[in-house]
């Protein structure tokens, strides 16, 4: 995670801008591949998560094994009880309904 200066962060506050970035390497061929993450509190409870799927769901990409994908998430962050949160991300091929 890193602020909108491209500087890392490890402690982030609500209202600040940060960009997100997911790198993964396929280990085969994906067809319409989906970045995303999910933020959750210490409870396991999603905070809030976000995926590729609308923004590139018309385009037709194939990235192929051995090749890395990027995907950037900026946002502002949003204002939440201090405390510890967890971040999972994922590389899915298909769509938001129905996904490998």
């Amino acid at each position: 995670m890193r602020n909108w200066a491209g500087l890392p962060v490890t402690n982030l506050a609500g209202g600040e801008n940060v960009v997100f970035e997911i790198k993964a390497k396929a280990h085969l061929d994906l067809e319409r591949p989906i970045l995303g993450f999910t933020v959750r509190d210490r409870h396991g409870q999603v905070v809030f998560a976000d995926n590729t799927f609308l923004t590139y769901r018309h385009d037709d990409i194939v990235v192929r094994a051995g090749e890395t994908i990027v995907g950037r998430f900026a946002f502002q962050m949003p204002y939440l009880p201090t405390g510890d949160y967890g971040i999972t991300v994922a590389l899915a091929t298909g769509n938001q309904a129905e996904h490998i």
